[in-house]
């Protein structure tokens, strides 16, 4: 028998983690409970105390069973030939529940995530705080959440929302790696691992196959034909509106500061304003590093009718939401828009 207690707060952070099981181990006088699912182990430390001598006790039970019932005060476990039994007190030290289920064995190796974690000792910290909103937005599409060539980006609609990035190269689930950041944005990159701790939490996160290529340095190496600043907020609250799902044309005509919406029966017309315009030429990467540099130095003017008709692609506004000021580039074969810190490609000219 052994007994122990858990910051029931602190616990439930790790509860979106959490597989179908709990396996709970006892050794040392340290309580270590973990479970796997999928492409990530957590797991929650704390001292036992109120201990038969024993070696060892290597208990599993449903991670629903023990999340609804444990409280404020201690857990006691006591294991009887094929059965294990949990009493659950409050923080006034009551008895308040009793659950007595199968004995079953945990098939966590232990020892592999106990060499992950010495390793983790060894390694630099890194931090997610520059790239929380890019890893929530992957999230929110649903595609990984990728660190490759000195950016930070992920490929959605076959276009590239990036940003620049001093993290090493690794791919992972965004939905996990937003979960991850939720409980701390320090981490370090251990082997194929990505390892975050905060007090009695430890989270590991495997990281997924990078892709073969990344065509973001080529991108931002491209001459820009024009930059524009731009207010979208209102094209964005009729879109919210209209609630159009895929069968819709959005044309921005900076020319006329308007962006016309056709469907297959309506046409809509809403101003955008510009808030600036330049048509000089720089390359994008130098852009998207400084925005607040003059754009005058050494610069060759490039007017052309081309880029003043935009096409704008019809998932847009589920990436910018609730986004009012925006950058805009234009180069020959696509667009930049730039808002929150990433950047999206949107294609290009109407008529490149």
């Amino acid at each position: 028998m052994f007994s122990f207690k858990i910051d029931v707060a602190e616990f439930n952070k790790l509860t979106p983690f959490f597989g179908s099981y709990l396996d709970i181990l006892y050794k040392d006088r340290t309580v270590v409970i973990c479970s796997e699912n999928g492409q990530c182990y957590v797991q929650y430390m704390c001292p036992a105390f109120s201990m038969t001598p024993n070696d060892s006790v290597n208990v599993r039970l449903d991670t629903a069973l023990f999340s609804n019932m444990v409280l404020d005060g201690k857990v006691e476990v006591t294991v009887v030939d094929s059965q294990v039994s949990f009493s659950f007190y409050n923080d006034k030290d009551k008895l308040f529940y009793k659950s007595i289920v199968p004995k079953q064995v945990s098939y966590i190796d232990l020892q592999q995530k106990s060499s992950i974690f010495s390793r983790f000792k060894d390694t630099d910290c890194l931090s997610f705080n520059d790239y929380s909103y890019l890893v929530r937005l992957c999230s929110k599409l649903k595609t990984p959440f990728i660190s490759s060539e000195g950016y930070c980006y992920t490929y959605y609609n076959k276009n590239y929302i990036f940003k620049k990035s001093v993290l090493p190269d690794f791919c992972v689930d965004s939905e996990l790696l937003r979960k991850c950041i939720s409980v701390t944005n320090e981490f370090a990159v251990v082997g194929d691992f990505l390892v975050f701790k905060s007090g009695k939490m430890s989270i590991i996160l495997q990281k997924q196959k990078l892709p073969l290529m990344c065509d973001i340095p080529y991108i931002t190496s491209v001459k820009a034909r024009r930059h524009v600043t731009l207010n979208i907020s209102n094209l964005l609250s009729l879109l919210s509106k209209l609630r159009l799902k895929t069968n819709f044309v959005t044309r921005l005509n900076l020319d006329v500061s308007r962006c016309y919406i056709d469907d297959e029966q309506n046409r809509f017309e809403v101003p955008i304003e510009i808030m600036e315009d330049s048509n000089k030429s720089k390359s994008i990467d130098s852009l998207l590093s400084d925005l607040e540099k003059s754009l005058d130095d050494g610069l060759t003017k490039k007017e052309t009718p081309n880029d003043s008709v935009l096409y704008l692609p019809y998932w847009l506004p589920k990436v910018v939401d609730r986004v009012s000021k925006c950058d805009l580039y234009v180069s020959k074969r696509f667009c930049i828009l730039k808002f929150n810190g990433v950047n999206i490609t949107i294609g290009g000219s109407l008529n490149a």
